[in-house]
């Protein structure tokens, strides 16, 4: 490790220990950020251009995807032109729809990526945006989200909860903030609204005007597969045609953080004994949450066990897959759509549900059966009756988690976008000029 990243360890275990350091060092850096956002929004916003990032500008993914690709062939938005935030920028080149001559790609958090976000019409995002940025008159913020939540997100966490860098009282702040900021909040059914509305501390005054309720953008890729679809995504990473493929995907633990890097995922797994109990059939897809930081050296369980961390767009591992493991990870209510089996290793549910998080819905409502230990796990891996005993659950799962995944959400929530759109220049014009 270089001096400099040394440092930058030392200075962030430092701000987790004290609280109140860290509170003053966000408001300095939080200010000299926002005096740069807005040196770079003066002027009216440019009523055709769209900014797009996912993720905070970890990766190409997630219902901004999909809305992108959508207007991309949608001739409402031909005229309009395309702003993509990367942390990396050359991460933009894996994909050919970036390379589209009305896109441009901007570094996350640098002049060109205020300047983008200070002029842009119209936000995208899938995730809580940068503190410093602020839509003004003419501009509208449209947050996606990424997932029905089962695990309590912002306010809603239990208050003894503490992620590595925020208190229970710097998390609500965070969510109330960014609350203030949407203009319109896409939502899959009532009960995400209703769980979006706590979790941001939204007014019920703002309810109606503020949640569109019309389905996950990114599901329509889930719903339209077809049998060549299923089959690319395997070629795609690998596979062989007669392997049975199980996608292992865990959330991320608030409690699992490192100073140097961020968070972490602890492998609660025997690899080498749960390969010599499923035999040489298996493939294992391992996806471990984007907050998660840390590399796994796979190399020792090659042909069983293939990491899936780097693939930006989780649809294209859950198409590939033939079943879904995972914990409290909101990416079952999405594989409910697929109607494959799932099954949930919650090996920490205790202490998850009392001091980490904590639930919307009781956690015997999934569908599928719920495990702790791993012989348990391969028990339910190895059960054949598994999918089709759970079948009318996940059905039942969709019809109220899912009622507008219908394969045409895009096209739907695109239609609000361009109204969204209009009645902000109407905002815009009626008030003064370069308003921040």
């Amino acid at each position: 490790m270089n001096v400099l990243k040394r440092v930058k360890a030392y200075g962030v275990g430092v701000l987790k220990r004290h609280p109140a350091l860290r509170a003053q060092y966000r408001l300095w850096r939080t200010r000299q950020r926002t005096m740069l956002f807005r040196w770079n929004s003066r002027g009216a916003p440019d009523a055709g251009l769209i900014a797009f990032e996912s993720f905070m500008g970890r990766s190409y993914a997630g219902s901004p995807r999909a809305l992108y690709e959508a207007m991309l062939d949608d001739p409402r938005f031909a005229d309009r032109r395309f702003v993509w935030s990367f942390r990396n920028p050359a991460h933009a080149q894996d994909f050919a729809a970036l390379a589209d001559p009305r896109t441009s790609i901007v570094r996350y958090r640098t002049g060109p990526y205020y300047q983008a976000f200070g002029r842009a019409a119209a936000w995208v995002s899938n995730s809580v945006i940068a503190a410093e940025l602020s839509p003004r008159p003419g501009q509208t913020y449209v947050q996606t989200w990424h997932g029905t939540p089962l695990k309590r997100i912002g306010i809603d966490v239990v208050e003894t909860t503490e992620t590595a860098m925020n208190g229970k009282d710097e998390i609500d702040q965070r969510y109330r903030i960014e609350a203030r900021k949407i203009t319109r909040f896409l939502s899959a059914a009532p009960f995400t609204t209703r769980c979006f509305t706590s979790a941001f501390g939204v007014p019920e005054a703002k309810v109606d005007s503020l949640f569109l309720e019309a389905g996950n953008p990114r599901n329509d890729q889930l719903v339209n597969a077809t049998d060549a679809d299923v089959k690319a995504a395997r070629e795609k990473l690998g596979i062989a045609p007669d392997k049975k493929v199980v996608l292992y995907a865990p959330t991320w633990r608030d409690d699992q953080h490192s100073s140097r890097s961020g968070y972490v995922y602890r492998q609660p797994l025997d690899l080498d004994a749960l390969r010599r109990a499923l035999g040489d059939d298996w493939v294992v897809l391992f996806r471990a949450h984007y907050l998660v930081t840390n590399s796994f050296d796979l190399a020792a369980h090659e042909g069983f066990v293939l990491d899936v961390s780097g693939v930006d767009e989780i649809n294209e591992v859950c198409l590939a897959s033939d079943l879904l493991v995972t914990d409290y990870s909101s990416i079952y209510f999405d594989y409910g759509l697929l109607d494959r089996p799932m099954i949930f290793f919650m090996y920490d549910l205790d202490r998850y549900e009392n001091a980490l998080r904590g639930f919307y819905l009781p956690v015997d409502s999934v569908p599928g059966p719920i495990v702790r230990t791993q012989d348990e796990l391969v028990a339910a891996l190895l059960d054949p009756a598994r999918g089709p005993a759970d079948g009318p659950r996940r059905q039942a799962m969709n019809a109220e988690m899912s009622p507008h995944d219908d394969g045409r959400v895009c096209e739907r929530v695109l239609g609000v976008v361009l109204d969204d759109l209009e009645h902000s220049a109407e905002r815009a014009s009626a008030s003064p000029r370069g308003t921040v």
